[in-house]
């Protein structure tokens, strides 16, 4: 592969990594851009593009010319084999950033180069930083800023809304006075399409290179840009190169620029929407630059220095780095309060990987690690991860407390509904991701809320192992509602004074900590059984609760009063009601505030008839509204935006009271098959099913009991 050489003074040669070949011709109209708001990711949480923007997208990569010029097969020189063929921006998923409406606005790319043409129509419109001396009109450098930031008619680059530092690598006072304007216009990403062909990475080449007064004017420039900004370095073109060379590999020499470092390699991909499926690399491999290298396909329709509206197809790493430095514009606009060595770090972790065996890990942030190989680096540029949540997203408190997103920081009981989400789901509050990224996502994803039981829970259970045919009135429900298989429930009767008492406690090995202690007396009056009982339960968030799965000890304490009677209206009928009410008297959580008592209630009616079809057959119609929260509010501080200083807190409150309460129409049917069998039925709709208006569910079972 040929490289263009230009004299450097006594440094020897300078390379501009690249390869002409021939234009695709191909004269498209002018097409409207994406107008969705560049504000999008900070005003929604994507896990994911939604269906909209993947059709914005798709529309772009598929129908806009500006995007298909950049389709293109190709070979080198005349040669028909091997052929390649390329489609650089959508390789690169440069279209799901236009689609949200990124184009790298407000940031700025320095460009180190040969020369450019600085009136052609792909700049046009832009701001651009020139030097004070004279730039030379190259094609490589006109090429190289194009693909970085072009927009016109007939192509667009990868952030079309950037602005342009020009800066000429003609010698190194000339670039150090570049890369010291980059720092002073506090510039993103500094390109640099050139490298020197020196083949071992030493301390010899480094001292041959920067051992002149300018050559240490340049160093300190390097050193003090890459504080606040990413150097970005086009690797070799040669392919079977055995070794970095020296700029792209600096950082090996030099430990301190790494952390604003970038080396860029040439290859071309295939894939499809999902990922990276193999590459063919035409370049040299990452080798020493590994750690901090990446891999984009170098082939591009680019803006020419021959007339204002001239394009040339180009090859060579010298157009796979100025992808990158435009990547790292768009997450410029995208993320404004990240730093741009977080953003370099994004690009890294954010690589498409999946198509080679990783020869090494590294952690890019704290508990965040990515594998890279000595060929690829860290994989392919893939632009829309590098806009999504990478990693495990967390919540900062007020108090500097961070919480995973993962978990749910608020589970509230059965009986409040959805009242906790549907309020949250009205505000938005701020989460980073592993590598700091910032994205809003709705409150109520925060809190999850118990599912109510299904609507015959239990009840199979109730039918065979009660007889309404005698009053048998036992422990307060409550206990029964709140504990299930998890809990062992011990119960003592005292025939004398009617006195039943009952202690529940967690099964050994159970992850439910609920408890509870009920005492109740049953009074017997003629044809009528009245139960009057107490009970004292800490409820762990299975019904009233306000509970955290991330901390220990959260859960609400709670009394109740509980009335049940049972009648016999004639011989054959009989009517029973059984309701209680209480306040919970404590609630724990690390998340919430001004948590006011909680009350809450529960009530049904039975009406039943014996022998009403045939000879002991049963039915009974009820009525029941189940355990619901009446009253009761509490609030939680959220940050809910993001300021230079960090984020802005606010207290968001919320009602434990769901606007609409679960009414339950029960209907069971019991006759007998023999003289210990019988047949069991047991139907039952509900409106408003777990306390969630307009949700109406029904359900039904048969069964048979058997009596020994």
């Amino acid at each position: 592969m040929a490289f263009g050489r230009l004299s450097l003074l006594a440094l020897g040669m300078l390379v501009a990594a690249c390869q002409d070949g021939d234009d695709d011709a191909f004269a498209p109209s002018l097409t409207d851009f994406a107008t969705a708001a560049s504000e999008v990711l900070s005003v929604f949480y994507l896990e994911t593009f939604t269906d909209t923007q993947n059709v914005i997208a798709t529309q772009l990569r598929e129908e806009d010319p500006r995007y298909t010029r950049q389709r293109n097969s190709w070979s080198f020189g005349k040669s028909a084999i091997p052929k390649y063929d390329s489609y650089p921006l959508a390789a690169a998923r440069a279209e799901y950033a236009h689609a949200i409406g990124l184009t790298g606005r407000g940031q700025t790319v320095s460009v180190v180069d040969s020369g450019f043409l600085t009136t052609h129509e792909a700049f046009a419109g832009k701001a651009l930083e020139l030097p004070q001396s004279s730039l030379d009109v190259t094609d490589h450098g006109t090429q190289v800023a194009s693909v970085i930031a072009g927009n016109s008619a007939t192509m667009i680059g990868i952030a079309p809304g950037a602005d342009l530092a020009f800066g000429s690598f003609a010698n190194l006072a000339a670039m150090a006075s570049a890369t010291q304007e980059a720092a002073r216009l506090g510039a993103v990403a500094q390109n640099n399409s050139w490298g020197y062909p020196i083949s071992k990475i030493n301390s010899s080449s480094f001292n041959q290179t920067f051992g002149s007064a300018d050559g240490a004017a340049y160093l300190s420039a390097l050193d003090t840009y890459t504080a606040d900004g990413v150097v970005v370095f086009a690797a070799s073109n040669n392919v079977d190169g055995t070794t970095a060379t020296l700029m792209e590999a600096l950082p090996l020499l030099r430990p301190a620029l790494e952390p604003g470092w970038l080396a860029v390699i040439s290859g071309v991909p295939g894939f499809d929407d999902d990922k990276i499926q193999s590459v063919t690399r035409i370049s040299a491999p990452c080798h020493e630059a590994a750690r901090w290298c990446l891999v984009a396909d170098g082939s591009w329709t680019a803006a020419s220095a021959s007339s204002d509206t001239a394009y040339d197809f180009v090859i060579g790493t010298s157009f796979a780095a100025p992808q990158v430095s435009g990547a790292l514009a768009l997450l410029g606009e995208a993320f404004p309060d990240l730093h741009p060595h977080d953003l370099r770090l994004r690009l890294l972790a954010s690589a498409d990987n999946s198509f080679f065996a990783p020869d090494a890990t590294v952690e890019l942030a704290s508990g965040f690690w990515h594998g890279y190989s000595d060929e690829f680096g860290h994989g392919f540029l893939d632009i829309r991860a590098a806009l999504l949540p990478i990693g495990q997203t967390a919540v900062r408190l007020a108090d500097g407390t961070i919480r995973s997103t993962d978990a749910p920081m608020i589970v509230t009981g059965a009986a409040t509904g959805n009242a906790v989400a549907q309020t949250l789901s009205r505000h938005s509050v701020v989460v980073a991701d592993s590598l700091g990224g910032g994205f809003l996502m709705p409150a109520d994803a925060l809190v999850a809320t118990t599912d109510a039981p299904p609507l015959l829970d239990g009840k199979l259970e109730q039918l065979l192992g009660s007889d309404l045919a005698q009053m048998r009135v036992a422990a307060p429900p409550i206990t029964g509602m709140v504990y299930d298989q998890a809990h062992q429930i011990m119960q003592w009767h005292d025939d004398q004074t009617g006195l039943t008492s009952t202690i529940a406690v967690p099964v050994e090995d159970s992850s439910d900590s609920a408890v509870g202690l009920s005492v109740a007396r049953t009074f017997t009056s003629g044809n009528s059984r009245f139960s009057l009982g107490v009970a004292a339960i800490h409820d762990n968030g299975a019904l009233l609760g306000l509970s955290s799965p991330q901390d220990q000890g959260t859960g609400t304490d709670a009394l109740a009063v509980e009335m049940a009677m049972m009648s016999s209206l004639t011989d054959d009928t009989f009517f029973s009601i059984h309701g209680y009410a209480g306040h919970a008297t404590s609630v724990r959580s690390t998340f919430l505030q001004d948590v006011t008592a909680i009350s809450f209630n529960s009530l049904r009616v039975d009406f039943g008839h014996r022998n009403l079809f045939s000879k002991g057959d049963r039915m009974t119609l009820g009525l029941s509204r189940p355990t619901v929260v009446t009253g009761g509010s509490a609030s939680i501080n959220l940050p809910v935006s993001r300021s230079a200083d960090g984020f802005n807190h606010d207290d968001i409150a919320f009602g434990l009271s769901p606007p609409s309460r679960q009414t339950n129409l029960n209907l069971s049917y019991q006759i007998p098959l023999g003289r210990n069998w019988e047949t069991v039925f047991e139907g039952v709709h509900a409106v408003n099913q777990g306390h969630v208006t307009g949700r109406n569910e029904s359900s039904a079972l048969i069964g048979f009991k058997m009596t020994f």
